[in-house]
């Protein structure tokens, strides 16, 4: 009879140096690291042509899965600044898996750009998009600016947003 032992892992978000994310994100990947960098396409105006460039969803921020053990080889990755934390503590902040999933499923499948919003939005009403790119996310429907969105939160870090006509979505 074996005795195993679950490793519990989690999702946490790291802050890294300015235009390390990519570089970043490769040597975590060398180091055995689940790691996520939510990028986009968008398109830049140079010498009078357009340009595809893909960018990080989150300036300078990428999440990864970890046990307790592997945070010290994160922490001391090169370009790593430290763990995004819990309100008025030290200690990293875990990212819900489910916040995680939603998230990603968003950046996966959107093909408008995403808008990430540091301050507090009103809650929505709770919708599944029924069409559409993002057919089948799940989120909630808020107002911001004047325009609608769904929203994914991601616990202390804020919303992604996401447009997608009214017409596309259901509630529940």
């Amino acid at each position: 009879h074996l005795l195993t032992t679950t490793v519990h892992r989690h999702w946490y978000a790291v802050y890294v140096r300015h235009n390390t994310e990519f570089r970043v994100e490769s040597w975590l990947r060398e180091q055995g690291i689940e790691i996520y960098l939510p990028v986009q396409d968008v398109y830049r105006e140079h010498a009078g042509k357009r340009i595809k460039v893909t960018k990080p969803v989150i300036s300078g921020m990428l999440f990864v899965c970890l046990s307790r053990p592997e945070l010290t080889i994160v922490e001391h990755a090169p370009n790593v600044h430290h763990f995004f934390s819990k309100r008025g503590t030290n200690a990293p902040l875990i990212i819900p898996d489910q916040q995680m999933a939603d998230f990603r499923f968003m950046v996966d499948l959107s093909d408008t750009s995403i808008l990430m919003v540091n301050e507090p939005i009103a809650p929505g009403t709770m919708v599944t998009v029924a069409k559409g790119s993002m057919q089948g996310i799940r989120g909630e429907m808020v107002k911001c600016e004047s325009k609608y969105y769904i929203a994914v939160r991601l616990q202390e870090l804020g919303c992604a947003l996401v447009s997608v006509p009214v017409s596309y979505v259901r509630r529940g």
